[in-house]
């Protein structure tokens, strides 16, 4: 396989930033009684969707502080095969392979506040996230783990969170109704 470059680093934050604005969007549209309830059986209402993507930023943001983000999930070679077969899909398609359960600490368990309140903390984490990877003083070969792909250049990483929460956006109420991308 032929050795691929990441985006540049702006070029990523830029996709992440209007992700999340089209993600803050559409969950701002959502009606106010379907915030809290889930579409189907056993699938997160748009309130735990939020906490998710913000959980999400928040922990690679962490680990941009050199404190703990996510945890690895697959042994080395795992990780290897996931990184030359599914990687370079996600990153091109947006994709995400089906029934892979969220990392536990990306994982919902706050009770559901306000929609206000949450959209404004994916806001300011997303905001926080690109001030942070910008004033890194590593920024151009910084290196951020994936809890499946492993250590990946930051830009990989950030196009995965853009890619992320529009995965999430199709999924709340009334997204077939809008443009995902």
């Amino acid at each position: 396989m032929a050795s691929r470059k990441p985006l540049p680093l702006e070029a990523a934050l830029a996709q992440h930033r209007d992700a999340v604005a089209a993600f803050l969007a559409s969950a701002a549209a959502t009606e106010p009684d379907a915030w809290t309830r889930p579409d189907s059986e056993g699938k997160w209402s748009p309130a735990q969707i939020a906490e998710h993507l913000s959980l999400a930023v928040e922990a690679v943001k962490r680990e941009l502080d050199q404190e703990p983000g996510m945890k690895l999930r697959l042994s080395a070679w795992k990780r290897f095969l996931l990184r030359r077969t599914v990687l370079p899909k996600l990153l091109a398609t947006g994709r995400f392979p089906p029934g892979v359960r969220a990392p536990r600490e990306i994982r919902p368990t706050l009770p559901p506040g306000s929609r206000e309140e949450a959209l404004r903390r994916l806001e300011a984490a997303a905001r926080e996230l690109e001030t942070r990877c910008r004033a890194h003083p590593h920024a151009a070969t910084l290196r951020l783990l994936h809890p499946y792909f492993g250590a990946l250049p930051a830009s990989d990483l950030i196009r995965i969170l853009a890619w992320h929460a529009l995965h999430h956006r199709s999924q709340l109420p009334g997204a077939e109704n809008r443009s995902l991308r």
